[in-house]
């Protein structure tokens, strides 16, 4: 699990098998994808309690971008379920904050170029960390082409 937050470092969890989220379905090609052994989610994954805290404590209030919504909820609501407690925030679609920025046209540059910063790594932290960067690159450029329009 990642978080990207536009002031504040990137953080993330590896979450603990635990009986409450089912078997976990960690094929010898994901582990290969994401570089990340059932072993090492045992060994080295918090507690689905510990990684529910710091989400609610660190989303809670904000607006929460997602560029696969569905997809991460699909994730989310077991962990939670595990943990006994609610999300404390909601997923949005990413392309609700393009729509905000008018960058719809841009978003292949975008993409792109957040992807040149940060590596494709199939990890949750850089997956989370690029989108952040997408959104930071379509700030820049509104601010930019609202600063050409505001000019005589």
């Amino acid at each position: 699990m990642g978080v990207a937050l536009d002031d504040a470092p990137v953080q993330s969890w590896l979450i603990r098998p635990h009986a409450a989220l089912g078997p976990i379905p960690w094929s010898a090609k994901a582990q290969s994808v994401h570089g990340i052994a059932a072993a090492m989610l045992e060994a080295e994954g918090a507690p689905a309690e510990v990684v529910c805290a710091a989400l609610n404590s660190l989303l809670e209030g904000r607006a929460v971008f997602s560029d696969n919504p569905a997809f991460d909820a699909a994730w989310l609501g077991p962990v939670f379920r595990a943990a006994g407690v609610a999300p404390g925030f909601a997923l949005s679609p990413a392309a609700l904050a393009w729509e905000a920025f008018d960058c719809a046209s841009d978003l292949t540059l975008l993409w792109e170029e957040a992807s040149q910063r940060v590596p494709q790594a199939h990890r949750a932290g850089p997956d989370a960390e690029r989108l952040c960067t997408v959104w930071r690159l379509a700030q820049a450029r509104s601010a930019v082409r609202q600063s050409a329009q505001a000019r005589p």
